[in-house]
């Protein structure tokens, strides 16, 4: 249907444009109408505005559509009370711990799947004792230890005897009070042949280390450290096997690394 003209050409005012034409130019009146018919058809409907919500508590409503700054709001402080109920602590990223060298001699990792690095330790000089007391291994002496934990212990010590001095070396450890521990020390015993001992809860290991006079060993060390209620540090020690015998930890070859258990 036409109606008027606009220079020349005919005005249509058919609300469904049913000419399909190339040379009608439609009315406003019937481009809106047409245009306004097809919503349905997209399966769209617009969102009342007056339905916008710009509380940042959120709330249940299906109505309701909440501003950006209100979903922003929500998240940023009111999901901050949420993380308890979650049972969740994010990880502080000042314990992350990855490649990390502390001197020219000393070499830092953290490789255990849920655990975390505590205390890296090493020497600084060599030390040597001639007494079959337990002596501290100065400066191989962790961070504090926090309570009802199990710490994994690593490391290497190295240790030597002095000419004539075949009774070898022992070591142990300080523990917290009411801590436990088993310390597994793999090195040379009297022979080439390399032997595992123990030091059980700190006690010194009962057999003696690289029992040969005249000789060194590169203990490995390995296990674990479960702490009571009672929070503290862990002292490494060291002994001569025979009393009198001169046997020494060499500071270029030792160091412990302390691992949280998570």
């Amino acid at each position: 249907m036409a109606q008027g003209t606009t220079r020349g050409v005919p005005i249509d005012t058919d609300p469904l444009l049913a000419a399909d034409s190339d040379l009608l130019v439609a009315s406003q009146k019937a481009t809106k109408a047409y245009a306004d018919t097809k919503q349905t058809a997209l399966g769209f409907t617009p969102e009342d505005v007056a339905n916008k919500s710009t509380s940042t508590s959120l709330g249940t409503s299906n109505i309701l559509y909440p501003t950006q700054n209100a979903v922003k709001s929500y998240v940023d402080t009111g999901l901050a009370t949420k993380q308890n109920s979650l049972g969740f602590t994010p990880e502080n990223v000042a314990n992350k711990q990855s490649a990390v060298s502390t001197d020219a001699n000393h070499y830092y990792n953290a490789p255990y799947i849920n655990s975390i690095l505590v205390t890296p330790i090493f020497i600084a000089s060599d030390q040597t004792t001639t007494s079959n007391a337990a002596a501290n291994i100065t400066g191989l002496v962790t961070a504090t230890l926090a309570a009802n934990k199990t710490y994994i212990v690593r490391g290497v010590i190295g240790v030597t005897s002095a000419a004539g001095a075949a009774g070898g070396t022992r070591i142990g450890a300080t523990l917290p009070t009411g801590a436990t521990s088993i310390i597994f020390l793999s090195g040379r015993g009297n022979s080439a042949t390399m032997t595992q001992e123990a030091s059980v809860d700190g006690a010194l290991q009962t057999t003696a280390s690289n029992r040969i006079a005249a000789s060194a060993s590169n203990l490995i060390v390995s296990g674990n450290i479960t702490t009571s209620s009672t929070a503290g540090t862990v002292q490494f020690r060291f002994a001569s096997g025979t009393n009198g015998q001169s046997n020494s930890v060499i500071a270029a070859r030792t160091y412990i690394e302390i691992f949280e258990k998570l």
